[in-house]
């Protein structure tokens, strides 16, 4: 029998997450079970990274994640994100 994340701690799942950026959590995780759902449903401790991110992506953490569940924003100018900054505000 296989590892199930339903058998797996929502602690433990939350501590994994806090090294993974938004866009990559909910990529990988979201609307996977309804176990899950919950989890990010309920986790406040999103980062995000506005770059190097695509539209579809930053869509869905619009769509899924709450102001009050992002602790921080990371905004880079870079050659492919130029004036990302300037976009944001």
């Amino acid at each position: 029998m296989g590892l199930l994340f339903e058998s797996l701690p929502g602690e433990l799942l939350q501590e994994i997450f806090s090294y993974l950026w938004a866009h990559d959590i909910l990529h990988s995780f979201y609307r996977l079970n309804e176990y899950l759902d919950r989890i990010l449903h309920n986790y406040d401790q999103y980062i995000i990274r506005l770059s190097p991110i695509s539209k579809n992506q930053f869509n869905l953490i619009c769509q899924v994640i709450q102001p009050n569940q992002i602790t921080s924003i990371v905004i880079e100018d870079e050659d492919g994100t130029p004036n990302q900054l300037d976009l944001f505000f």
